[in-house]
Parts: structure tokens; sequence; C-alpha cells
């Protein structure tokens, strides 16, 4: 059986109250609960939600790398 993976990269802070980081939250949520693999990209925010466990195994932080 073939596992379908999704990468989803953000040029931004996750989580966060801004409308791109709710519509991300939404669509993990969404593909997590179809089964697919789905792993977030994105630099640390400050800001988490009550549930922000939930998805945390999905979250992987990087920092940015600036010259």
């Amino acid at each position: 059986m073939n596992i379908t993976r999704i990468a989803i990269v953000l040029n931004g802070r996750f989580p966060t109250t801004k409308a791109y980081g709710v519509t991300t939250r939404m669509t993990l949520e969404t593909l997590l609960k179809e089964k697919y693999e789905t792993k977030i990209f994105a630099s640390p925010s400050n800001y988490f939600d009550d549930d922000h466990a939930k998805i945390m195994s999905s979250v992987l932080y990087f920092q940015q790398n600036l010259w």
C-alpha cells in the first residue's frame, strides 16, 4: 500500500492567528483525518492553541539562516 506524503513549507511562523496559519491548520487537520502523512515546516512561533499538542507531531521547526 502506498502512503501519500505531503509537505507544507511556510515562509512564516506557525502556529499563528493570521489567515495563512488558520487555513494551514485546517488543511493539516483535514489531511490527517484522511490518513495522509503530512508535515509542516515553518519557523517557530510564541503562539500556541489550547489543543496544539494534537498536531505537534506533524510540525517541524527550522531557523532561518541569514547571511
